[in-house]
């Protein structure tokens, strides 16, 4: 005797764009689901995570009924509908999760070749400083690049001693110089007109012949 497989269809569920980020909400979600709306509200205001991860991944609007009432909704990431649907059992279940999952992926993927296809646009900022704010940042700047330096001198010994604190050390050696290197650039460049006078403060007096030797290294 033949055995027959019962296939459950699969309507592409209802994921879109907003904000930069492909979402569903809880309304597409209990229809697709075929549960209650308000089940499903019951269930993400009871999910056990993090108020970190709830602020990021579900979002509480409200929508327009047919009456013309609003009432509540949510908006909700990947992450927050996969954590939701865990306790959704069942083979039905499994095959519209999957489903969805696999609608999730496909905005995704659209939404950065989307990204690939846009032209980039530089934007620039300008940032009003006092002498003394602008001073500091400088000084900020140098105390970050000797942290650098230190950490890179003293990361072999640590790694040696296997240190809890070795990957703190080594990302500071290691990672920071890329954006200590433009940080320098950028204060360099935006101090090389000043000179050194004496109306300029100690602080300014000191920091300055650093800087500006700074600015010829990043010339050569």
């Amino acid at each position: 005797m033949a055995t027959q497989l019962s296939i459950i269809p699969v309507s592409k569920p209802n994921v879109f764009i907003h904000n930069g980020k492909a979402v569903t909400t809880s309304r597409y979600v209990a229809e697709y689901f075929e549960k209650r709306h308000e089940r499903v509200l019951d269930k993400i205001r009871s999910l056990d995570c993090s108020p970190e991860f709830n602020e990021h991944n579900f979002v509480s609007v409200e929508y327009t009924d047919t009456k013309g009432e609003k009432r509540p909704m949510y908006e909700m990431t990947k992450d927050g509908f996969v954590f939701l649907v865990m306790g959704f059992t069942g083979k039905k279940a499994a095959r519209f999760k999957e489903a969805y999952i696999t609608e999730f992926n496909r905005m995704e993927a659209e939404l950065n070749h989307q990204y690939r296809k846009a032209d980039p646009v530089q934007e620039y900022y300008t940032l009003r400083l006092t002498s003394e704010a602008f001073c500091n940042l400088c000084w900020l700047c140098r105390i970050a690049d000797n942290m650098r330096k230190g950490a890179y001198k003293i990361y072999p010994a640590m790694r040696e001693l296997e240190s809890p604190y070795m990957g703190v050390c080594r990302d500071m050696a290691m990672e920071t110089a890329p954006t200590l290197k433009e940080s320098k650039r950028i204060l360099a460049e935006a101090t090389r007109e000043m000179k050194i006078t004496a109306d300029k403060s100690p602080n300014w007096r000191r920091i300055l012949p650093w800087l500006h030797g700074q600015y010829e290294l990043q010339k050569q």
